[in-house]
């Protein structure tokens, strides 16, 4: 007999580990759609919830932290995190 393998260790990452696109533009200070840019093109790491284009995203929390950082330091600010 064959079980399915735990939908948490399907995941890229841990459950408490990502967050949605909703809070990572209230931490990033920039709209919704501009996340889902930042998406697309590499800046954050992601997956989406189903294989459906309506999906919603999950971002890692560690990529946005990161993003911050390097944005911070690229700019000479005092660390956020």
């Amino acid at each position: 007999m064959n079980f399915r393998p735990a939908d948490s260790s399907l995941l890229p990452w841990k459950l408490g580990n990502t967050i949605s696109t909703a809070r990572a533009s209230e931490i990033l200070g920039v709209c919704t759609s501009t996340v889902c840019e930042m998406i697309e093109d590499g800046t954050l790491q992601a997956y989406k919830v189903r294989n459906m284009p309506n999906s919603p995203w999950r971002i890692s929390y560690n990529s946005v932290v990161a993003y911050v950082e390097r944005m911070h330091k690229i700019n000479g600010l005092e660390k956020r995190f």
